[in-house]
């Protein structure tokens, strides 16, 4: 890839980025016409037909037909599945690129300016279980009936842990945020799941001060998914020893 190949890739990146966040793409499921889509949200016609033909030059999102309608390549189908990728990378860290000034400087590398809103929405976009059958098959094996989700997100393995488990009878889940305890609420409340899952907001890292010694007891396994990477950047290994004997 070419020098001008890439900064022609980077303009892309921003079209593709305000299409997302307009839900644009979601016209886009069948064949279509540009000027219509631009015309019913009051866009320049020309404009607007330019940044999608843009889009489909410089990446393989779209493909064109002889009447130039346009719509999403079968790869991309699945919206639900492309929204997730453009919400974590695009959305989600967007500003830590474009504020690398900031970044570079800071000790949590730009952490503290991520949009935790599309981070949160990312992992919503994901309401399909996925496929956990080893670890659940585990959890049978030592007969685990309660466990506790450090970095739930939106509670999809705490809820699919109570619902496929046989053995299973409660499940607690922390997050450090608040937008994704927020999903994770409502979620558990629209499977019917309050009485036997509670979530939490809050660091794992300190996590008996908003945790009763009651609850962590009660807990018979720990799940740490994507959070582990998290715990070992600033080479905090103590965190999992920490853990392990506070239950």
């Amino acid at each position: 890839r070419t020098l001008i190949e890439t900064i022609g890739s980077g303009f892309a990146t921003k079209i593709i980025q305000y299409f997302h966040s307009k839900n644009l793409f979601e016209h886009f499921d069948t064949w279509v016409d540009p000027v219509n889509i631009a015309k019913k949200y009051g866009y320049d016609t020309h404009l607007f037909t330019d940044l999608v033909e843009f889009v489909y030059f410089s990446t393989d999102l779209f493909v064109k037909n002889e009447s130039s309608l346009y719509k999403l390549t079968e790869t991309y189908q699945s919206y639900e599945q492309l929204g997730h990728v453009f919400d974590k990378f695009l959305l989600t860290y967007g500003p830590c690129l474009d504020n690398l000034d900031h970044s570079l400087y800071s000790p949590c590398l730009g952490n503290d300016i991520t949009n935790q809103t599309a981070f949160a929405d990312a992992f919503s976009f994901k309401r399909q279980y996925a496929d956990n059958d080893i670890i659940f098959q585990e959890f049978q094996h030592y007969e685990i009936t309660t466990i506790m989700d450090l970095g739930c997100g939106p509670g999809l393995f705490i809820s699919q842990f109570i619902e496929e488990c046989p053995n299973a009878r409660y499940a607690w889940g922390v997050d450090i945020s608040d937008e994704m305890i927020k999903y994770a609420q409502k979620d558990i409340l629209s499977k019917g799941l309050s009485d036997r899952i509670d979530v939490y907001k809050g660091d794992a890292r300190l996590i008996n001060q908003f945790l009763s010694p009651q609850v962590i007891s009660q807990v018979e396994a720990i799940y740490g998914g994507s959070i582990l990477n998290e715990f070992f950047r600033n080479g905090e290994e103590g965190i999992i020893v920490s853990l392990i004997y506070t239950g």
